[in-house]
C-alpha cells in the first residue's frame, strides 16, 4: 500500500491520521522523510540543483528560513 502525498487533505489532521494510521497498520512509511535532520539531504537528492540552491538558500533573504527553524525548536513533546 502506498501513501498518496501528492493528495494531502485540507484538513491535515486527516493527512496526519492517514500517515500514522497505515504506518502502524501496514508499516507504509511516506516517501518524504519525517525526520527534520534527514529533510535537507532528501531535498538535495530529489530536486534539481537550482530549486534545491534557492530553498537552500532560504528563497531570498532567509529571514522566514530563521523565524521558522526557531519556532520548529521551541516545540516540546
Amino acid at each position: 500500500m502506498q501513501l498518496n502525498l501528492t493528495k494531502m487533505s485540507d484538513n491535515y489532521a486527516a493527512y496526519q491520521t492517514e500517515i500514522y494510521g497505515k504506518g502502524a497498520l501496514t508499516g507504509t512509511k511516506p516517501s518524504v522523510t519525517t525526520d527534520p535532520r534527514r529533510l535537507e539531504e532528501q531535498a538535495k537528492q530529489n530536486l534539481g540543483v537550482r530549486a534545491f540552491n534557492y530553498v537552500a538558500g532560504g528563497a531570498g533573504e532567509k529571514a522566514t528560513m530563521d523565524s521558522n527553524r526557531l519556532a520548529f525548536r521551541q516545540w516540546k513533546m
